[in-house]
């Protein structure tokens, strides 16, 4: 029924706001029931991601002012918690995460906030650097697909010179309209 969830309560305005947006980025790129393999599917054991396309792209939708916000901890952990992208994709391009508040902000400050998250070394305000590397090390997929070096030590010397460059493949998941 029109404006209502899926358990039958009235649509929330952050439901609305994930449906419209949903929608918007279905026609923006031309997307039809061919191309998508379903909506709100998990990726991993308990995190999932708005859209899922035929291939196994993942694009996760958001509709936060991060210019006025922080990175709050679901976010953070649908990227990089124990079931976030970064355990289970196997390269940066099977991820997306697009913000819709960028339009009015920059990509640059978008970046530098993922950037002191990757940076963090103090395990009680989030997850640590090593915690994101290891993650990345242990998905032998998006391991190969991101470090040239095998040998754990030079792979996480390449991944801390990777977050220092925002420029860098590790930030190709954020998506600027």
């Amino acid at each position: 029924m029109r404006g209502l969830a899926v358990n039958g309560n009235p649509a929330t305005k952050q439901q609305l706001h994930e449906m419209f947006h949903t929608l918007y980025e279905l026609k923006r790129r031309g997307l039809t029931a061919d191309n998508v393999e379903g909506f709100r599917l998990k990726y991993s054991s308990g995190s999932e991601s708005d859209i899922k396309l035929i291939g196994g792209k993942h694009i996760e939708l958001k509709n936060v002012n991060y210019n006025s916000a922080d990175l709050n901890q679901q976010t953070i952990d649908q990227v990089c918690g124990p079931t976030g992208a970064f355990s289970v994709i196997q390269k940066m391009d099977d991820f997306e995460w697009v913000n819709y508040h960028i339009r009015d902000g920059s990509l640059d400050n978008l970046r530098t906030k993922w950037q002191n998250v990757f940076k963090n070394e103090v395990a009680e305000d989030g997850y640590t650097s090593t915690q994101i590397f290891n993650r990345i090390w242990n998905n032998d997929d998006l391991k190969a697909s991101l470090f040239d070096n095998a040998v754990k030590s030079l792979a996480e010397v390449e991944f801390h010179t990777m977050i220092n460059n925002k420029s860098s493949d590790i930030y190709a998941f954020i998506y600027k309209l």
